[in-house]
């Protein structure tokens, strides 16, 4: 069981992003099946299968799930917790709860801070995902203030960091948005450029 429940998670993960994705969150609930009762091995799937979800749409199962799966875990695992948070937060925003996704995505943050020097990757990639969360928050309030900049540009860098190809070409089209908004036509057409051939 524990062997099978290993697999059908690599699958879902070789799965996710490719339009097989249906079969990739087949693959996830499979494994999550298997994994009831051992919380961390539960918080690692259900971190992949809510990726998994938020890409097709369904931000309330994955903030749910999210939930479940952070509730379960020893108060001492500041790691998955932490990257379960900086998921939750963003389904938080596609919902519109602004202030709930403010507060995980700073929590997730806080967390970070506790592990990065003996895991620095891992630290960078939940600020990534968090500071792009408060930078969206920012924008969303004031458009044309200076905090949404500093958040995004925050999450570029940890993005880049950590390696995440996605996530950086995101926050430079966010950070081209935000240019458009201030008046900035120049710096908005370099970040929306720049996006663009990162995503191809």
């Amino acid at each position: 069981a524990s062997l099978r429940q290993r697999l059908l998670a690599a699958r879902g993960d070789l799965l996710r992003g490719t339009f097989r994705a249906a079969e990739a969150e087949t693959s996830y609930r499979e494994a999550l099946a298997l994994a009831q009762g051992i919380p961390t091995v539960r918080a690692q799937i259900v971190r992949s299968l809510a990726q998994n979800l938020m890409q097709r749409g369904q931000a309330a199962e994955a903030l749910r799930l999210c939930q479940s799966a952070t509730a379960d875990l020893p108060a001492a695992d500041n790691v998955l917790r932490a990257r379960l948070e900086s998921i939750e937060c963003r389904a938080h925003l596609v919902l519109s709860h602004f202030d709930e996704a403010e507060r995980t995505a700073q929590e997730a943050i806080a967390l970070a801070d506790q592990f990065t020097e003996i895991m620095p990757q891992l630290a960078d990639e939940v600020r990534a995902r968090a500071e792009r969360t408060l930078g969206w928050i920012s924008y969303t309030r004031h458009p044309q203030g200076a905090e949404s900049l500093l958040h995004y540009h925050r999450a570029l860098a940890c993005a880049r960091r950590a390696g995440l190809r996605v996530i950086e070409n995101a926050v430079l089209s966010n950070i081209g948005t935000a240019y458009m908004e201030r008046g900035d036509l120049e710096k908005a057409l370099q970040s929306y450029q720049a996006a663009q051939k990162g995503f191809e």
